[in-house]
């Protein structure tokens, strides 16, 4: 689906009709039912025939004039009557056999069935075939503005999920009242059902569309979704999608490691997502290859809590990630923030690595070495060793006895050797550790 954000935010700010033609067709294309609604009930000033001009270079409008050209009082009775019946029951016929009047009525009906309850499985031609979604979005679009207090989208809107194509009828209906989009964003947070259920992912297709429309309220919403169980799903798609920037997505996932609450670290081990915000670090980590600032600094951070988190510390995509990052990363200014912090993780990840990552820990230790006896770096071995020693302590009076037992002598070893050929001072007892 196109992106109308520009074209819904001029519509909530009453500037359309001056905007039109700043709009392309394909912009405005699913937008006809409101505009069609807008030529028509508005007081014709002059100032809508700009609108008019363009709405009538589309095959669909002379469907849409219609529809908006029926006597609504004929209609009237037979919905009042409908409504006012306990059953809500009515014949099923074919769509394509009626004329605009009984299409009306006929979707109309619909309505009043699909707000009585939800259920699953839910049928009805008009929705469940795309053909006619053009029609059934100008009929719903109709009966939200002649029958206000009777027909509102907002009551049909998780009644339609239930839908074979509920949850696409469904935005393009918003897309044309847009004054409905935070209310149904609000009432759709809200909905709580469980992750399997496949009515919680439709759900979760409308919230992420509607936010394309209003990204400015991701953040609103965001928080929220990461401390319910019910929208995991929805909160790692959410950061993984082009909804969040680089800063944003650094900062929530850095403070959702420093949560003693893991429960969302993991879901993203064990659904398999973590793959997804693994690859939305590299990409981050590659844009920034060359650069060193407050961005890079907070990366590095990420990464080094990410890594060092009980959820991530055993994966062996992790490990592989976290040598090439730190084994290949080129600035002019490597820093001595980013080479301390590279020490402390490569001392958890290379004791994961497989037998075909030994050479990125390899490449990782050269570059470090490279970096240490530069002359800026003259006295950095004798703070690295004091680094150990004090890291040394806080594993002892953190990690269980059950982890030291569990650490491999093969992998202290293959480390003390690292250390020990290129950094050239060994850390024996650290390593015992960690």
């Amino acid at each position: 689906m196109l992106d109308n954000a520009s074209v819904c935010e001029s519509i909530a700010n009453g500037t359309l009709v001056e905007d039109i033609n700043h709009f392309t067709n394909e912009q405005i294309s699913p937008h006809l039912p409101f505009l069609w609604a807008l030529t028509t009930y508005s007081r014709d000033n002059g100032t809508l025939d700009v609108l008019r001009s363009r709405i009538v270079e589309f095959p669909i409008s002379n469907t849409f004039k219609s529809f908006f050209s029926i006597d609504f009082s004929s209609a009237e009775t037979e919905l009042q009557s409908f409504f006012k019946s306990e059953q809500l029951t009515f014949d099923y016929k074919p769509f394509n056999s009626m004329d605009y009047v009984e299409k009306l009525i006929y979707v109309y009906k619909i309505y009043g069935n699909v707000i009585s309850s939800i259920q699953s499985d839910r049928q009805f031609e008009p929705f469940d075939q795309e053909l006619y979604h053009d029609e059934v979005v100008c009929i719903i679009t109709l009966a939200c503005q002649n029958f206000p207090s009777r027909i509102q989208l907002v009551t049909l809107a998780c009644g339609l999920l239930c839908y074979k194509y509920g949850a696409k009828l469904l935005v393009k209906l918003i897309l044309n009242q847009c004054n409905t989009i935070d209310l149904i964003l609000q009432t759709f947070s809200e909905l709580r059902f469980p992750s399997e259920v496949l009515i919680c992912h439709e759900r979760d297709v409308v919230i992420l569309e509607l936010f394309k429309l209003r990204p400015y309220s991701v953040g609103e919403y965001l928080n929220g979704f990461l401390e319910s169980e019910n929208h995991y799903h929805l909160a790692a798609k959410i950061l993984c999608s082009k909804l969040v920037d680089t800063e944003m997505f650094i900062a929530v996932l850095t403070k959702i490691l420093s949560k003693t609450d893991d429960r969302f670290v993991k879901f993203l081990v064990k659904s398999g997502t973590v793959s997804n915000i693994y690859a939305r670090i590299q990409k981050f980590a590659e844009s920034r290859n060359q650069v060193i600032d407050d961005v890079t600094s907070q990366l590095v951070i990420l990464i080094t809590k990410l890594f060092l988190h009980r959820g991530f510390r055993q994966s062996s995509i992790g490990v592989k990630f976290v040598l090439e990052y730190f084994a290949y990363l080129r600035t002019k200014d490597d820093g001595f923030l980013k080479t301390l912090l590279s020490s402390f993780i490569v001392c958890f990840v290379v004791g994961n690595a497989t037998s075909d990552q030994k050479h990125l820990a390899e490449d990782f230790f050269l570059n470090l070495h490279q970096l240490i006896t530069a002359e800026q770096f003259s006295s950095f071995n004798e703070f690295l060793l004091l680094v150990a020693i004090q890291f040394q302590s806080l594993v002892e009076a953190n990690e269980s006895s059950r982890f030291k037992h569990e650490v491999r002598a093969a992998n202290d070893e293959e480390l003390n050797r690292m250390f020990a050929s290129t950094l050239g001072f060994k850390a024996m007892g650290y390593l015992m550790h960690v």
